[in-house]
């Protein structure tokens, strides 16, 4: 499924500057790309042999030929029609000889009920897994060994300067010298690995105000030195690293660890080193190691430092937390049928222009040349590899892409220039089970030189702000994770650049419902977690930040405005209005904001309530991390996570309940409305 922020294209460089809104002000388009958001059948399929593109539902079949939509090029039929628009193709057969690797990375810096409790995920989710295992502990006093059979490990101290020196500098071969010719002791069949886990025992020496000595960069960057050929290390982490490479904070407990005004006034002592400790092992190990980090502990672990060199994260209060136990076992189910050698490619008609992908992708060599000379995000290709892209589950993959209309100056001009519909396909290719696959999506989109458009002004009612919303959330995830720009400044700088944008679109047509509809998203994004620093600590913005990178449109949406089912009598409704008045509906109601979901009851045990648990339990089951989740009583403490999402109103008989000194949404309405010349506005 690939979904576009407008329907209809731009055909000269007016209407593209005056009608298409982007924060850049360019007139470029943005499209949120999800390749496995329903269940596709499996179909055979051919490519162009001009320009390499698929056959699909727009192409014209007769007498045996099929006409490329693309190059326009005549080819002989092959397979059997109709085509859709959106399918998957089996397009060989892959090498699966190789054997399965993974590391596991075990914190033993912790409570024997967390240790117990990460053995017991691991037997129950990868005691059948076809693989072979690499173990390394942080051990307590800065050490991090490898685990070997029969009691033997090799281990290694961050308290050696050499050591310490060696790791900073990413130097493989010394620590590969000290492990010995060959590794294959270091790789565990599942049996024996399990032994070995089993005998693995807490080793917490902390003192009374001081932290555990925990070596976690060291023992991050030793599982590069097995030199794997593609391998997910699988880290359990139960505190900040304290010492060596990556160090985030001192042992001494009188330091805290880096606060949000620190970053902001780069006072943040350790902070820029372990930053770019974790990159540059980021791009040492890219398309070879996947690291995937699963923290427990209540307070924050240097998610901040090391969110370059991860693709999957998460965070518990405890990993004795149900909560754990349930998305580590999604995530093994995903790692069973993971799909290796991800690519996506794009392919598009003459004078359509991609600009770029934002999302953990890496830019490889281009195929063709319909790339822009003006890239935003990683761009200057049409081609991209997905390793870091988070995507261990089909399902979860959503991508944003940018383009552009290379247009006519006038519209006069445009004729004979611009045809009067252009096309994309998205051409993802990756291996899974043995075999190799594409997934094929093209879009046709009308342009204004298209006779057959009708509406007044066919661009601007062909606008979605749901895509719209998404694509600017994911753009700005990206411009926070990938490119560092975290500052609360550059924070807000894209505050005033959605102000802008709304403004703008007011000015363009104020009567459309889009201008109503994505006023009132900024309005949500603007108090959301990924515009607001003031409650929430570096690692839980980061976090939040990494979840709309990778999640999809739908679940995006809710972390922006949450959705509220009402359950009274049996049926239930959604709740379009977040405002404040919703505190007073004795109904039961389940929120859903994403990240967190939450059954609101007046009645335990009412047949309401019952239902809506039942439907709060499988909106769980499709997300990953699985969501907080909060069964509370109307009024009770949890009824938080409710009123921190609601709209407060600033009626004169009405009183301040949410505690709150935020606009409300009919003063930010006014003030947009004011600023724009809207005549909806009134003084």
């Amino acid at each position: 499924m690939a979904l576009f922020n407008y329907g209809v294209l731009p055909s000269s460089r007016l209407e593209a500057l005056g009608q298409i809104l982007d924060t850049s002000g360019n007139g470029h388009l943005s499209a949120v790309y999800q390749p496995f958001d329903n269940d596709t059948a499996v179909v055979q399929t051919q490519a162009c042999p001009s320009c390499g593109a698929f056959i699909n539902g727009s192409c014209r079949t007769s007498n045996k030929r099929w006409i490329c939509t693309f190059c326009n090029s005549h080819n002989d039929l092959d397979v059997e029609t109709p085509i859709p628009m959106s399918y998957l193709a089996n397009i060989g057969k892959s090498d699966s000889s190789a054997t399965r690797q993974s590391i596991l990375v075990v914190d033993l810096n912790c409570d024997p009920e967390e240790l117990d409790a990460i053995k017991n995920a691991l037997k129950r989710s990868f005691s059948n897994v076809a693989t072979h295992l690499g173990i390394i502990t942080i051990r307590s006093g800065g050490v991090a060994a490898f685990e070997c059979a029969n009691g033997y490990s090799r281990e290694f101290n961050c308290n050696d300067s050499t050591v310490s020196s060696e790791a900073l500098k990413l130097n493989k071969k010394y620590f590969q010298k000290k492990l010995g010719p060959g590794h294959s002791h270091f790789w565990h069949p599942v049996t024996e690995a399990f032994k070995i886990i089993d005998g693995l025992k807490p080793q917490s020496m902390a003192c009374k105000g001081k932290r555990e000595e925990r070596a976690t960069g060291l023992a991050l960057f030793l599982a590069s030195t097995l030199e794997p050929k593609h391998c997910h290390v699988i880290a359990f982490l139960q505190g900040t690293c304290t010492c060596g490479p990556g160090k985030v904070v001192p042992r001494n407990m009188k330091y805290h660890i880096r606060q949000r005004h620190e970053l902001d006034a780069a006072k943040a002592k350790y902070y820029p080193r372990a930053r770019s400790f974790y990159q540059e092992l980021a791009n040492l190990t890219q398309k070879r190691l996947d690291y995937d980090i699963f923290c427990g502990s209540l307070d924050q672990v240097g998610i901040l430092e090391f969110i370059p060199l991860v693709s999957h994260v998460a965070q518990f209060d405890s990993f004795t937390d149900s909560t754990f136990e349930r998305s580590f076992t999604k995530y093994a189910s995903w790692y069973q049928e993971e799909m290796f050698s991800q690519e996506i490619e794009i392919i598009t008609s003459s004078n359509l222009l991609v600009d770029g992908c934002f999302g953990k992708v890496t830019k490889l060599s281009p195929t063709k040349s319909n790339y822009s000379d003006t890239p935003t995000g990683v761009g200057g290709t049409n081609r991209w590899d997905l390793s870091r892209a988070s995507i261990l589950d089909k399902h979860s993959c959503s991508l944003v892409f940018s383009f552009h209309v290379d247009t006519a100056p006038r519209k006069i001009e445009s004729i004979g220039k611009i045809p009067d519909a252009m096309a994309v396909q998205f051409v993802f290719k990756f291996k899974q089970n043995g075999l190799q696959f594409v997934k094929v999506d093209t879009v046709v989109l009308p342009t204004m030189n298209n006779e057959s458009l009708s509406a007044k002004n066919p661009i601007l009612e062909s606008f979605d702000a749901r895509v719209t919303i998404v694509s600017l959330m994911k753009q700005i995830a990206f411009d926070c994770i990938v490119r560092g720009k975290w500052h609360t400044s550059q924070i807000d700088a894209w505050r005033q650049k959605l102000d802008k944008l709304v403004v703008n679109h007011c000015r363009m047509d104020e009567m459309l419902p889009s201008s109503m509809a994505i006023l009132e998203y900024v309005y949500h994004l603007k108090r959301s977690t990924l515009l607001r620093n003031a409650n929430s600590s570096p690692d839980e913005s980061v976090l939040f930040q990494h979840q709309i990178l990778n999640c999809g449109l739908l679940e995006c949406q809710r972390m922006c405005k949450p959705e509220v089912l009402i359950f009274d009598s049996g049926n239930a409704h959604v709740e379009g209005n977040l405002s404040q008045d919703l505190l007073h509906i004795p109904s039961t109601m389940c929120v859903d904001g994403g990240n967190f979901i939450v059954v609101r009851y007046t009645q335990s045990g009412s047949q309401d309530t019952t239902y809506a648990y039942n439907y709060a339990s499988q909106l769980i089951r499709t997300r990953w991390p699985h969501p907080v989740f909060r069964y509370t009583e109307a009024g009770g403490s949890q009824d938080r996570f409710l009123t921190s999402k609601l709209i407060p109103n600033r009626d004169v008989n009405s009183t301040n309940i949410l505690r709150t000194d935020d606009a409300s949404l009919d003063d930010y309405k006014s003030a947009i409305w004011k600023i724009s010349g809207c005549s909806r506005f009134v003084e």
